[in-house]
């Protein structure tokens, strides 16, 4: 009877079931992935910059040993490491040690050349490889480096039995600092060596500080744990091996393995597009040589030429991602 209001109230149904249906729809999943994609993104960059603020402002020195020494990344400084086996059966440990060789040039390169490896006088070798921490003071310091006797008596250097301390530039005022011994009195600096476990200012003036800890710090806190008051080690602690790091890269973090594959990735691709332009030219130029040879005519070898400069766009591709997938 009345078709206006049916047509009505048809719509009205229409448009609820619409709303209702509105309402319950999922969205769909890919919105959803990348947005997760973006929020990961996010996270790993935000940790990256974090990560690295963290470790500026937990890593600084006085500011008497800042003038001295960069920590910018430019520093020409040299990297050495230890790799520490504490007792018999443990898995060792790589300790890395900061050279101060901007300051105390002359002591560290006897502390660089010690963990490379250095032939003394009738062709012996001295080395920090197979010397032991032969004292350890809780709360002071743990030592070692006597690559003669074992006994904290002994030691070499690489100019001799000793050789004179080079300046007092650097203190003794914090952890993980690396220093060089005297063992018998003023200027007797040798193999031997102490990394501090608390600041200690009365060894200023005494001992020559040619460098800090940068990596490994919870293996001092471990020799630290075996050591007594009277410096006595209930377990031994070994140099397994040492060496140089003589190519220094970024700190690890979300950021920098980023970047680095982003690098990793355009370098390829433009060394591979470098090459395939080179062979795809030389083609070219040998398609058109061979065919005024064959006596056949210029546009058929210039239509070689440039059918395989066009595939050589595939080559890029091609070689490209065999590139990333070798890496």
């Amino acid at each position: 009877d009345f078709p206006g209001f049916q047509r009505n109230s048809v719509g009205m149904g229409d448009h609820g079931r619409r709303r209702r249906r509105a309402r319950g729809a999922k969205p769909a999943p890919a919105p959803i992935f990348m947005t997760c994609v973006i929020v990961g993104l996010f996270c790993l960059v935000f940790y990256g910059i974090s990560s690295e603020k963290e470790e500026e402002t937990t890593d600084m020195a006085p500011a008497v040993e800042d003038e001295y020494v960069r920590r910018d990344g430019s520093s020409p400084n040299p990297l050495v490491w230890f790799l520490v086996r504490i007792g018999k059966r443990t898995i060792p440990q790589k300790l890395v040690f900061e050279l101060f060789a901007d300051v105390v040039p002359r002591s560290a390169e006897n502390f660089r050349a010690l963990c490379t490896g250095f032939k003394g006088e009738g062709g012996k070798k001295l080395t920090y490889k197979g010397s032991q921490f032969h004292q350890v003071v809780p709360g002071c310091m743990v030592k070692g480096g006597d690559i003669t006797l074992g006994n904290g008596m002994g030691g070499y250097s690489i100019y001799g039995p000793t050789f004179y301390n080079e300046n007092f530039q650097l203190s003794h005022t914090r952890k993980y600092l690396l220093s060089l011994t005297n063992i018998g009195g003023p200027d007797t600096t040798s193999s031997q060596f102490f990394i501090l476990t608390n600041p200690a200012p009365w060894l200023d003036g005494k001992h020559v500080v040619i460098g800090k800890v940068i990596s490994g710090q919870e293996i001092i806190d471990a020799i630290e744990a075996e050591g007594s008051t009277d410096g006595k080690v209930s377990q031994t602690v070994t140099i397994v091996d040492s060496g140089e790091i003589k190519n220094v890269t970024e700190p690890v973090t979300p950021l920098n393995l980023i970047r680095g594959y982003w690098k990793n990735v355009t370098g390829s691709i433009r060394s591979n597009s470098s090459k395939s332009d080179g062979n795809a030219k030389v083609n070219g130029n040998n398609g058109r040589s061979n065919g005024k040879a064959n006596g056949d005519s210029e546009s058929e070898s210039n239509i070689n030429g440039n059918t395989k400069g066009k595939h050589s766009h595939m080559h890029k591709l091609f070689n490209a991602a065999r590139g990333i997938y070798a890496r």
